[in-house]
């Protein structure tokens, strides 16, 4: 038993399944809980530099089909996607669209975009409901952004002023280039900066610092 450092962190993982036994539906569930080591050391670099996020032909599963509110792991096509981005970029993050084109996430993160300083995200009918997002497009008022969930495009992808990609783990990480395309202006830019700041005055913990430490105390 190894006692962690304070600025280690983990992600719990909790998997469910209907239990064993495909014929005896009135069985007790399957709970599995472990954890997962957070990988600082592959953060810190891309807190910095940013990330590539390609887009790709593999889309995301429909409501029709599958409610995409539920946090499940069994999303073979976000495999799928993941697997075709690292085709092009073995660092690439993939990208989805739904049925109709529009922009809609990644297999396991939301994707945020910044155009004259609103903070726009794809119609929540057909992505998950994360929480950092939530979070975060509820912080964007308090510091003077405006917030819009509307339907996006490749096109306005192309031409943001400021992309990013935000998860539990390591809270978000800004987009150096998508799909091949520079994106126009620093990286971090000015409202990934800002957004950043609010969010280390909201939680009391600077997240780029934290996976310097740590990665430091791992090296």
């Amino acid at each position: 038993r190894k006692s962690l450092d304070p600025d280690d962190d983990l992600n719990l993982v909790q998997r469910i399944s209907r239990g064993v036994g495909a014929f005896v539906p009135e069985g007790p569930p399957t709970v599995i809980i472990h954890c997962i080591p957070i990988p600082f050391d592959r953060f810190v670099p891309l807190y910095r530099d940013g990330i590539h996020l390609t887009l790709v032909s593999t889309r995301r599963t429909p409501p029709e089909c599958l409610d995409p509110r539920a946090k499940l792991h069994n999303k073979l096509n976000h495999i799928q996607a993941e697997k075709e981005a690292r085709a092009v970029d073995p660092q690439a993050f993939a990208l989805m669209l739904d049925l109709d084109g529009y922009v809609a996430e990644g297999p396991s993160y939301n994707v945020l975009m910044v155009r004259d300083r609103t903070l726009l995200s794809p119609r929540d009918q057909n992505i998950l409901e994360g929480v950092t997002r939530d979070a975060l497009m509820e912080l964007a008022p308090k510091i003077g952004l405006d917030v819009l969930e509307t339907n996006l495009t490749p096109y306005d992808l192309y031409t943001a002023d400021e992309l990013l990609i935000v998860s539990t783990s390591y809270t978000l990480f800004p987009v150096s280039v998508f799909s091949g395309r520079r994106v126009a202006g620093a990286v971090p830019g000015p409202v990934t900066r800002q957004i950043l700041k609010a969010w280390t005055d909201l939680t009391g913990v600077d997240i780029i610092e934290q996976a310097r430490r740590a990665s430091a105390l791992r090296a």
